[in-house]
């Protein structure tokens, strides 16, 4: 499944496992909730500060795949 992140003009977009959602904290951040590998396992809770800087160092079953710069509008 890819995910696209937006961060002001650059489109992150990032590999994640299948079956990850993304949910909102109580004070309305988003947070990516990864599976474990296995059906027995804990989820991984990944800020989404943190999701393309995982990504990039391959953590929690997750892969970097591009990064662009958007046009501006005006």
């Amino acid at each position: 499944m890819i995910l696209q992140l937006r961060h002001g003009k650059t489109l992150y977009e990032v590999n994640v496992p299948r079956g990850s959602q993304i949910h909102r904290t109580a004070i309305g951040l988003p947070m990516l909730v990864v599976p474990g590998p296995r059906p027995q396992d804990t989820a991984s809770w990944v800020g989404a500060q943190e999701i393309v800087g995982a990504a990039r160092r391959g953590q929690y079953g997750m892969s970097f795949r591009s990064e662009r710069r958007l046009a501006a509008c005006f």
